[in-house]
């Protein structure tokens, strides 16, 4: 990653990195406030990189990556490579592990997209997506437990019920465990009674349990018909557009990847999911 700018609220430099700021987060840098866009952890596809930026491709998940490292991956069983249409991640030191640390300013900044689980909602933790949870409005009450890694009581899969049941059994409402991949990814789990089987959706809870903004929470309105977690339906919109075209090339390498790790099956039940994808997407 090239060094980025320091952005200070009430400044004029750097117009093109405000302007995509505003269009992320709904507004500027507060005066006398600064946004410091090298510890972001996410960018969409409209950063306005110059010269544009070129992602390593991190098909796998085990290699280590130095910090500050843009990334994303074609791999179609990892959650992760269903972003890379629409942006891509950089690696960051990992974040403080107390629980006070993460809730101290009651909303955690986070990126999801559809993915099956049961009985609870996963995201990662994503400085730069423009979405936050509101730690005080979670569909369930309970205490906050952070991990490296898995907790070591944890028995079970991931996307099936087991962590909804963990988190029952623990008291828990929310979730944090962070990598311990050098890339120090951190994993948010939110209890939630309506998150069902299935394909999954973008906007597990009611409206109220997100909101954007920098300095002042702003409502969130996300279109719950489309694939990413969003706050606000133009950013989708463009970031569809953006990616929709990377979108088959991205398929087209995850396939390579599968027929050599797998087999010829591997791409049938691979094409029947793009298709359902694709619908869904489509319909946003």
């Amino acid at each position: 990653m090239p060094p980025l700018p320091v952005l200070r609220g009430g400044d004029g430099d750097h117009p093109e990195w405000r302007a995509y700021v505003k269009w992320v987060y709904g507004e500027e840098v507060p005066r006398g406030q600064s946004l410091d866009l090298n510890a972001f952890s996410w960018f969409y596809s409209t950063a306005p990189f110059d010269p544009a930026l070129r992602p390593l491709d991190h098909n796998d998940a085990s290699q280590a990556l130095p910090l500050h490292t843009a990334w994303n991956c074609a791999g179609l069983w990892r959650p992760e490579c269903k972003f890379s249409p629409y942006g891509c991640f950089v690696t960051q030191p990992a974040p403080d592990a107390s629980a006070e640390a993460w809730t101290s300013s009651g909303r955690i900044e986070v990126l999801r997209i559809n993915f099956p689980e049961v009985g609870a909602a996963w995201f990662y933790h994503a400085v730069g997506s423009g979405v936050f949870l509101n730690l005080d409005a979670l569909p369930t009450r309970g205490a906050v437990l952070v991990s490296r890694g898995l907790p070591e009581d944890w028995r079970g899969g991931l996307f099936d019920d087991t962590a909804a049941a963990y988190m029952l059994d623990h008291g828990c409402s929310l979730l944090i465990m962070t990598h311990r991949f050098a890339d120090a990814r951190s994993e948010i789990v939110v209890r939630g009674p309506d998150v069902a089987a299935g394909l999954g959706v973008a906007c597990p809870f009611v409206a109220g349990v997100f909101s954007t903004g920098l300095a002042t929470p702003r409502p969130c309105e996300c279109a719950a018909s489309v694939e990413l977690l969003n706050c606000r339906r133009e950013v989708w919109q463009t970031l569809r557009e953006e990616g929709r075209h990377l979108s088959w090339w991205l398929d087209f390498a995850g396939w390579l990847v599968c027929l050599q790790s797998v087999g010829v099956g591997c791409l049938i039940v691979v094409a029947l999911w793009l298709q359902i994808r694709r619908r869904r997407t489509t319909s946003g």
